[in-house]
């Protein structure tokens, strides 16, 4: 919705005035859609971004052509969440145009508990999160 893309907007060029650093912005699981829909609807705003990074991809979201910032989507192996397939993040990131900054980045190891879209299971990464956060950081250090 648009209210919520809005203060979305709010705090990137909060931070982007206030810092004066490069703002990366992310999304997990149905944040993914946030992230997407705010560099697509938004692309003069989305000039203030120095890239995305998307994790756990929902099946809805999707980047238009004419976002040309940086991307890695970052997926675990055995992630068995329905609304994240490691389809979604693998089709986010081919389908983007030849020459773009795209990466994608599979995730393994960790441990699964409980409900399978949840926080404790490979969806959210699970006892990965130093792998995770390595990974990340060394895209953004990239670009």
């Amino acid at each position: 919705r648009q209210d919520h893309l809005q203060r979305v907007e709010e705090v990137v060029t909060f931070y982007k005035a206030r810092t004066k650093i490069p703002i990366w912005i992310f999304g997990h699981s149905m944040g993914t859609s946030t992230a997407t829909n705010f560099v697509n609807e938004s692309p003069q705003l989305a000039k203030l971004l120095s890239g995305i990074i998307v994790a756990g991809t929902v099946r809805t979201a999707e980047l238009s052509d004419d976002v040309t910032l940086p991307v890695m989507a970052i997926h675990h192996r055995e992630d068995a969440c329905g609304g994240s397939p490691i389809s979604a993040s693998r089709k986010l990131i081919e389908g983007r145009r030849e020459g773009l900054v795209s990466r994608i980045e599979i995730i393994d190891g960790g441990v699964s508990e409980g409900n399978i879209c949840e926080s404790f299971a490979y969806h959210g990464f699970n006892q990965t999160e130093p792998e995770f956060i390595k990974r990340a950081a060394q895209f953004i250090l990239s670009h």
